[in-house]
């Protein structure tokens, strides 16, 4: 199966919170250092991962290393509540004798549930897949991330998720705060269109992120956090050669416009007001006084004995 990272066509949609049509897809811009060549993979879900996102090694599980997915049950079913939606990657938590670690895996079930529909018994297994008919298809995936609600939107927008789908996602404690039954992740799903039309699949790839991903300024959002948001990007920019941004109302209204900035001109005196203020005065001082010259001094003479 090819990944096709030439697209650069993407559903018209009407947004529904920001304004009447969502942004476009743009050439990405690696806002994120490059992984070293040497990064490990994502390990497989169903297996203790051999490797964390920074590479570095587990113990097996018969040294007391166990893996659980954080949240209630309900998270463990939402995909098969939800048509047409499918996890790549996942985070879980690996529980050891060390403590608490989360880690980034591949979903091996619903990776192979997505890959038979896309070709039908091409996947039994993690180590029987057929490739070879995975070859003849093209997927053209365009990444997107941003705001929770904001994904949701335009997702059932472009026609790939259910009117229905944000109300088994949201759910509501006793004290009516909100939260999210979709765990953390790298997500695919399919556009319906393209689904049963030919080799050539358009899908989208979105970054499902934690409460605090995006708001540096809350004390929840950790250092855990704010690795696992560049981790996930990363991936995201790997598998996804355009990537759409979706923000809300309220994080719109935080952005910071200066664009009159460029075209003002700032007067003489405030300019130079503006130079000492930034500048440091330093002297320097002559420690010790050398003079470079040549000297000359009385020389000496050998007499050579005549034979």
């Amino acid at each position: 199966m090819k990944i096709d990272e030439s697209s650069d066509q993407v559903p018209e949609h009407v947004g529904q919170s920001m304004v009447p049509q969502p942004p476009g897809p743009s050439p990405n811009v690696a806002d994120l250092p490059s992984p070293p060549s040497s990064e490990a993979p994502p390990s497989y879900s169903t297996v203790p991962p051999t490797e964390d996102f920074e590479g570095d090694p587990l113990s097996p599980t018969d040294n007391g290393h166990s893996i659980t997915t954080p949240g209630p049950s309900l998270a463990l079913d939402i995909l098969d509540r939800i048509p047409n939606l499918f996890r790549l990657l996942d985070l879980v938590e690996d529980r050891s004798s060390g403590g608490i670690v989360e880690k980034i895996v591949i979903d091996q079930k619903s990776l192979g549930k997505v890959i038979n529909i896309l070709q039908p018994g091409s996947y039994k297994s993690v180590s029987n897949i057929d490739f070879k008919a995975l070859d003849n298809l093209t997927v053209k995936p365009i990444g997107v991330y941003g705001n929770q609600h904001e994904i949701l939107n335009y997702l059932q927008d472009v026609g790939c998720l259910d009117p229905g789908s944000e109300q088994l996602v949201f759910k509501r404690d006793s004290k009516g705060e909100e939260s999210s039954a979709l765990r953390s992740g790298l997500y695919l799903t399919m556009s319906r269109d393209s689904v049963s039309q030919g080799p050539s699949k358009t899908g989208y790839i979105f970054y499902w992120p934690e409460e605090s991903t995006w708001d540096d300024q809350a004390a929840s959002l950790s250092g855990t956090i704010r690795r696992n948001r560049e981790t996930f990007m990363r991936y995201l920019t790997k598998l996804s050669e355009q990537t759409i941004a979706l923000v809300s109302p309220s994080q719109a209204k935080g952005f910071v416009w200066e664009t009159r900035s460029r075209d003002h001109v700032i007067p003489e005196h405030q300019r130079s007001a503006d130079a000492e203020s930034r500048l440091e005065e330093f002297q320097v001082f002559e420690l010790d006084e050398q003079k470079e010259d040549a000297i000359a001094s009385p020389g000496f003479k050998v007499r050579r004995a005549d034979r």
